[in-house]
């Protein structure tokens, strides 16, 4: 096949006069003065290169606003039931606040399951930084779990590799809420998520939710979430 000169000096001109943005931005467009210049290909077609070249790069890209609310769904590895009992979840409770007192953000809603969680934050104006916080809450618990319980499940070769256990999966999910609707929407879904999964057929019944704590200020009638609510998220977030 024909080695196509221009081709490849257009797309390492604007690599380099793109600031390397449009590899990791689907949104970027090619500066058309550059093509006119130097070849006269379209500049979709030198976009589908470079995607098609790209697609076998996985892309995890995190959405930094400080002092924003944010949504998280945190898993455990193999979706293992780690959350299955009061003191695993006192362990987890003391792993976050050590982080908040240091790290400070301020919890809107919670709700723990046995193999995963939803929370709600919000960060301090200025501070974008919830990685740090996430990646400091799972290493304190894994400490804390393996001292509770000194025989854990044997971890993979690619584990081993990384120096990571087998208590999370790694990253997590994060949404940063857009509005006030966005946020009630995320609340709802937060605290109905015991009954989605079948642990209970009402959300007053499960014990490690925030959900109590809003009825008690009148934001929830006891029996919301007996039936399924109007207006809840339906897709699956993170889990």
């Amino acid at each position: 096949m024909e080695f196509d000169f221009w081709f490849f000096f257009v797309t390492f001109y604007d690599l380099v006069d793109g600031g390397l943005r449009f590899a990791f931005s689907p949104s970027y467009t090619v500066p058309y003065g550059a093509i006119q210049r130097h070849t006269a290909r379209p500049a979709k077609y030198i976009r589908h290169f470079i995607y098609k070249k790209d697609k076998s790069m996985p892309e995890y890209r995190r959405c930094y606003t400080p002092g924003s609310w944010y949504f998280f769904t945190v898993v455990t590895y193999k979706r293992q039931a780690i959350f299955d009992c009061e003191e695993v979840w006192n362990l987890l409770r003391k792993s976050l606040l050590i982080v908040k007192h240091s790290h400070p953000f301020r919890i809107g809603g919670f709700v723990l399951l046995p193999d995963h969680l939803h929370v709600l934050w919000k960060l301090p104006e200025g501070d974008s930084n919830f990685s740090v916080r996430w990646n400091l809450i799972k290493s304190g618990f894994t400490r804390l779990y393996k001292k509770w319980k000194p025989t854990v499940n044997q971890r993979s070769s690619s584990r081993i590799r990384k120096r990571e256990q087998s208590i999370w999966q790694r990253r997590f999910w994060e949404h940063r809420i857009r509005n006030q609707d966005d946020y009630y929407n995320h609340m709802d879904y937060i605290h109905y998520n015991p009954v989605k999964h079948g642990y209970v057929s009402s959300p007053k019944d499960w014990k490690w939710s925030t959900f109590k704590k809003y009825v008690g200020m009148s934001l929830y009638t006891i029996d919301w979430g007996e039936s399924m609510p109007d207006g809840l998220i339906n897709q699956c977030m993170g889990e």
